[in-house]
């Protein structure tokens, strides 16, 4: 005998087959609801009641109960890994749309980075070439100073050379200067006083008279020396005075040309 099976029994197929019509008429997956033998018999045959009317007398039995209980737990279940695969989808998804911003973002540091090294290498390459002219600029300053200072070095050496011969030659005039004044000295010592006023016809020429074959002197005030010791030595006063002058315009050119 065929067990019936109890009303709450079916009202939790109707439930259960409710909430499936429902989910799967959301997302579209059908159309027309599903229909369960436990609760839509009637409209599952009503196109065969005419030719079999046996068919009304249908028994709900646990077999059927189960089979739609089965086929709805079943829907249930792939229903619920299609919303798994469609979350895991949409976190995929979102995963490579984040790694491909975080790629382009990526790539475009890399751009900016290799256009930054492609700045930087040029800049390098224009203070080689920079630093290369700046050295061989160098090179040459420092040929020139080297010339410099060897053309300096010749005129220390020529200055110090010119001045060693300078103090040589004012010791030797310093030292014919002392002997002609001991020249001098030594003269008028022995020169007996002769000073006599100018008289009579006599020839003179620039203040130097001639009498009785000596030559004198004729000064502004009308004194005459007429002693020929006395004028040799006044020769040689005038001989320190020209060596003196001459003296002193050596020194002088000297000192034009920077001499110390």
């Amino acid at each position: 005998m065929v067990q019936q099976i109890v009303a709450s029994d079916i009202e939790s197929i109707r439930n259960a087959a409710q909430i499936l019509n429902s989910r799967l008429t959301s997302r579209a997956y059908i159309d027309n609801n599903i229909l369960f033998n436990c609760i839509n018999w009637k409209r599952l045959v009503s196109d065969q009641i005419e030719e079999l009317p046996q068919l009304n007398d249908l028994i709900i039995s646990e077999k059927l109960y189960n089979n739609d209980k089965n086929t709805i737990n079943l829907i249930h279940a792939l229903l619920n890994i299609i919303d798994k695969q469609r979350s895991h989808q949409t976190i995929v998804t979102e995963t490579i749309t984040n790694k491909d911003a975080k790629i382009e973002s990526l790539q475009k540091q890399v751009n900016q980075l290799t256009k930054k090294i492609n700045d930087t290498e040029r800049e390098t390459r224009n203070k080689v070439i920079k630093y290369t002219s700046m050295q061989s600029r160098i090179n040459e300053l420092t040929k020139q100073n080297k010339s410099f200072s060897d053309d300096l070095n010749k005129v220390k050496n020529w200055t110090m050379d010119t001045k060693n011969k300078y103090k040589v030659e004012m010791k030797r005039k310093n030292l014919e200067i002392e002997s002609l004044q001991n020249k001098l000295i030594e003269r008028s010592r022995n020169i007996p006083t002769a000073i006599e006023y100018a008289g009579g016809s006599s020839n003179s020429s620039d203040g130097l008279m001639v009498q009785n074959n000596y030559p004198i002197i004729e000064n502004s005030t009308g004194l005459i020396i007429n002693n020929p010791d006395l004028v040799a030595d006044l020769n040689i006063q005038k001989e320190i005075a020209d060596s003196s002058n001459k003296f002193f315009q050596e020194l002088f050119c000297q000192d034009e040309f920077g001499i110390e």
